[in-house]
Parts: C-alpha cells; sequence; structure tokens
C-alpha cells in the first residue's frame, strides 16, 4: 500500500511524480469532485457530512467515456443491469 498524497498537487489538479513528470487528474475524475471523507447514517442512508475537493478545470468537464466506459456501457445494456 502506497500513500500518494505527497505527490497530488490540489492547486494544479495533478499528480506530480517528478520536476519532469506529472499527471493530469481532471480526465479521470470526468467532472466529479475528489471525494475524501464522509459519515453516513446506517439507517437512511443519508449523508451526514462529506468532503468533497472541487477544483475549477473539471467544473465544466465532460468528455465522452473511454474504451473501458463504453465497453461495460455496452455490457449493462446488453445484460439489463
Amino acid at each position: 500500500f502506497d500513500f500518494y498524497a505527497s505527490f497530488f498537487s490540489p492547486a494544479r489538479h495533478r499528480l506530480e511524480l517528478t520536476p519532469f513528470f506529472s499527471i493530469d487528474l481532471a480526465p479521470y475524475f470526468n467532472g466529479y469532485p475528489l471525494f475524501m471523507a464522509m459519515a453516513k447514517e446506517k439507517k437512511s442512508g443519508e449523508y451526514l457530512w462529506a468532503t468533497e475537493m472541487w477544483h475549477k478545470r473539471i467544473l465544466n468537464f465532460d468528455q465522452k467515456p473511454g474504451l473501458v466506459g463504453r465497453f461495460f456501457a455496452s455490457r449493462s445494456k446488453k445484460t439489463g443491469k
């Protein structure tokens, strides 16, 4: 198990592994925030509190699903799930 919090740059929403190599995380979140922590009530399933990290680059991010997303979408249509 590795913990990559020291490599994550919240100001740029990137995973900065070295000064010369970084990975843009916006396409992997596809407009959803980074969900950090939450508490839920067991009976109703309602959130008591939730912590999300938003970035201005993911607010209007809308990208078509990639190959893996299309694969699972087509499988769920065939099986009816």
